[in-house]
């Protein structure tokens, strides 16, 4: 349990594992109630609110005193547009990139298929390790 510490009605402190106050000794067993009324109030995480994440994130808490408790709410912001169009050009990129792996591997292995045909001895890890080899130095 955590408590946050009010003064005239502000919350000034969060978080607080262990109230503590220079004006009283809270004993070891110290109800919420004796926090409370010394200015401690009990800490309740509220569940998350249901947003769409393809559109929207989480970002930090709405805390607001509700009776000798401090409600705390997660808040839900919208990406910009800017946001949004970058995330699906990724997604664009990332979807390509896939596709160019699988046809790059595929030809790879159509053109080792071909040189076996031919009458080469090239195994397909030789034939990998060539091709990594010559990936490695382009610049």
């Amino acid at each position: 349990m955590t408590y946050s510490q009010i003064d005239n009605g502000i919350i000034v402190k969060s978080r607080i594992r262990k109230p503590t106050s220079p004006t009283v000794s809270f004993p070891d067993n110290a109800t919420d109630q004796q926090y409370a009324d010394h200015g401690f109030y009990l800490d309740v995480l509220m569940p998350d609110p249901i947003f769409d994440s393809a559109t929207h994130y989480l970002q930090g808490f709405n805390s607001v005193i509700a009776g000798q408790t401090v409600e705390h709410t997660r808040i839900v912001v919208a990406y910009t547009q800017q946001e949004l169009d970058d995330m699906a050009q990724a997604e664009a990129d990332r979807k390509d990139i896939n596709k160019t792996d699988k046809l790059m591997k595929a030809l790879a292995l159509t053109v080792l298929d071909e040189l076996q045909a031919l009458g080469s001895t090239t195994t397909t890890v030789q034939f990998r390790d060539a091709i990594i080899t010559k990936y490695n130095g382009i610049s």
